[in-house]
């Protein structure tokens, strides 16, 4: 997987990055919408449009590795690199891409704990609520930590932040995720 050795090579130097890197607990694994499919144009946003280095230069998942009391993988914490491509204001990100952000790696993280209990990984996002809490300055480097926190049949319900280097809170996203049938996208 060269883009998953590539974006990581993106934050490998950042000394901040290297105690979550580094975690025994959590384990790097590719981030399947980066992955652009260009027969079907699936992924074409995040893996294509926001891929680059005016965008989103680099985006790497560590999920938490399943224990016997923990089996599932329900946490995931998300480096990325954010490039002034993604302005709202000058230098400060467009809203709307900070709830794409949170959006997206929840419902990965929905997708990947699916998964890891064996079933099929497509989800939907029912409800989606963002705090704004403090400008994301660009270009940044910023970490999103998201953990399932509860499941009730086919719901997931997900929260998530987005913190900077210093652990400042910058945006919270709460998340109702509804899993579905390939057939019904």
């Amino acid at each position: 997987m060269p883009d998953r050795v590539a974006d990581l090579e993106v934050f490998e130097s950042i000394p901040w990055c290297q105690p979550i890197l580094q975690d025994p607990d959590f384990e790097l694994a590719s981030t399947w919408s980066r992955t652009y499919v260009a027969e079907s144009r699936e992924n074409e946003l995040l893996g294509h449009t926001l891929k680059n280095d005016n965008t989103i230069r680099g985006w790497i998942s560590l999920y938490n590795r399943p224990t016997q009391t923990r089996p599932l993988k329900d946490e995931v914490h998300t480096l990325m690199s954010l490039d002034q491509g993604l302005n709202g204001y000058p230098r400060v990100i467009h809203g709307g891409i900070t709830a794409t952000i949170l959006d997206e790696v929840q419902s990965i993280l929905v997708s990947v704990c699916l998964e890891s209990a064996g079933l099929s990984p497509d989800n939907v996002t029912a409800d989606l609520r963002i705090t704004y809490l403090k400008p994301i300055v660009l270009p940044c480097v910023v970490l999103i930590k998201a953990k399932i926190k509860d499941i009730k049949g086919r719901k997931y319900f997900a929260d998530a932040e987005i913190v900077n280097e210093k652990a400042v809170v910058l945006a919270r996203g709460e998340g109702l995720f509804v899993t579905v049938g390939r057939e019904k996208l």
